[in-house]
């Protein structure tokens, strides 16, 4: 493996020093420890030592999950493993932190985490008169979207108050509402959002809000709020969303996405997971020392095998320890550490390429993670996605795995097609390769465009449509005043 020094985070010193015992900065000296031979570069971490123990055959469930011998030797070493808890200053990223436990069948009391208190009815009785207090942390709609049209497009809701709870007598629903350039509301029938999981205090949830736009085209003031059973409005804190309503404006994406048309019903997670492997391969025709991030690899990264220089990113650092103790040592071209998606130790343009199996949609911010993803990468370099969700879920139809997930505080969230698009945009990346397949996403991102693969009308760019749809407001408007004012006073042609 090609030698490859570290970035300090702390300092952003360029040339770690490796040791035994972590990663140390020789400007600030700060130690970045080394765990199971996973270098942890996770700021705020606190490392605690643990008694937990489980039963022998428990340990063995583990191992045959992990594609280990249930001998003795691996035992063990995953009993070292797991004698450290490693907690996160942050709660969206502790929710995802230790959690080896829940990807392992049948263990039972062994996995149940929760990452927030339980909701009693008696609280939300006593507190039932008490106002929520909440944000909208960020929101995914565009400036300008189209007029007299429904269109559902995600909102993240954080909650700073009481409990927000979903059901019973006391659940309330995401709703939206409109005003005019005067401050009056606009009377317009829009669909609720019910929530899947009750929202404990610091919690934060992305939902999809199904915006219902007025009849009549212009700049609004959308204020997004909760609504009770009784139809009582609680609107967020902050600044109301200010949108352009357009008459004709079409939701597009570019006409080089594909979308295959398999059934849906043959949807299956794992080989969806095989067909990303097959497009990252293509997209290496050439290549054959490739130097690769893959974020959210935990233990059981996609690009084991590949040839080059392969590092392995994850928030987990459990997880992390036994993908490298089940991959460490079959493939020496491997390194793994612990880092947040959204700060990552390495150098502008240190990658070919940043690899992504479905994990986009569990990180809370992801324009920020794709601009780092962006950074590290080489001019020419990529990144590239593979089985991320397309479309919307709804509470009333969410499956149990994935509400269990939500409810232990697992950041999940479904994007459509247009709101990857201006997500991609927003990075300053261009989706060169994209197949839409039985509601999953796979794509190639680049830095820079492809000329082909952006062109500008055809394709739907946000700020051509808003452009070409003012210019034909302007054109009808001026054709009305010519001729309301003008042609009245133009000579009329004599007849025959």
């Amino acid at each position: 493996m090609r030698p490859h020094s570290y970035l300090c985070l702390d300092c952003g010193q360029s040339s770690l020093e490796p040791g035994d015992q972590g990663q140390t900065c020789p400007n600030c000296g700060k130690v970045w420890p080394i765990h199971g031979g996973v270098s942890l570069f996770l700021s705020g971490l606190e490392v605690v030592e643990n008694a937990f123990t489980m039963p022998k055959e428990s340990w063995k469930a583990v191992c045959h999950s992990a594609g280990l011998s249930p001998s003795d030797e691996h035992i063990h070493q995953l009993q070292t493993i797991f004698s450290n808890h490693y907690n996160l200053p942050e709660l969206h990223l502790c929710a995802e932190n230790n959690y080896y436990f829940q990807r392992v069948p049948g263990l039972g009391d062994f996995s149940s985490t929760s990452h927030f208190p339980e909701t009693k009815e008696a609280d939300l009785e006593m507190r039932g008169g008490d106002p929520f207090e909440f944000q909208i942390e960020r929101h995914y709609i565009p400036e300008c979207i189209p007029a007299g049209q429904t269109h559902p497009w995600n909102v993240r809701l954080k909650n700073d108050g009481r409990t927000i709870p979903c059901k019973g007598p006391a659940g309330v629903r995401l709703a939206h509402r409109w005003r005019d350039g005067t401050g009056n509301l606009v009377p317009v029938e829009g669909q609720l959002t019910t929530l899947p999981v009750d929202m404990a205090k610091g919690r934060s949830l992305t939902l999809p809000l199904f915006i219902a736009t007025p009849m009549r085209p212009g700049l609004y003031l959308m204020e997004v709020g909760l609504v009770d059973e009784e139809g009582t409005w609680s609107r967020a804190g902050g600044a109301p969303i200010m949108v352009q309503c357009v008459v004709g404006l079409f939701l597009e994406v570019p006409s080089h996405w594909a979308t295959l048309k398999k059934p849906q019903s043959s949807y299956d997670y794992v080989e969806d997971h095989h067909l990303g492997v097959a497009f990252l391969k293509e997209e290496l025709v050439g290549n054959d020392c490739p130097r690769l991030l893959e974020v959210g690899g935990c233990s059981s990264p996609m690009t084991h095998g590949f040839a080059g220089d392969i590092y392995v990113s994850d928030i987990d650092a459990q997880t992390l320890q036994v993908g490298r103790l089940r991959f460490g040592s079959k493939y020496p071209n491997m390194q793994f550490l612990a880092s947040d998606a959204a700060r990552l130790p390495f150098n502008p343009g240190t990658f070919d390429g940043v690899v992504l199996f479905a994990t986009l949609h569990h990180f809370a911010d992801p324009v920020a993670c794709l601009k780092e993803f962006r950074r590290v990468l080489k001019p020419d370099g990529f990144v590239m996605m593979g089985t991320e969700p397309v479309g919307t879920y709804m509470a009333e139809t969410v499956d149990s795995k994935l509400l269990k997930e939500l409810e232990s505080g697992i950041n999940e969230q479904v994007f459509t097609t247009q709101e990857y698009q201006r997500m991609f945009l927003s990075a300053g990346l261009f989706a060169t390769r994209v197949e839409i397949d039985r509601g999953a996403l796979r794509a190639i991102l680049r830095p820079q465009a492809d000329g082909q693969a952006f062109s500008t009308m055809a394709d739907g760019s946000t700020t051509m449509l808003l452009i070409r749809q003012l210019v034909k407001l302007n054109l009808h408007w001026a054709r009305e005043k010519v001729k309301k004012y003008i042609k009245p006073l133009l000579p009329r042609r004599k007849a025959g």
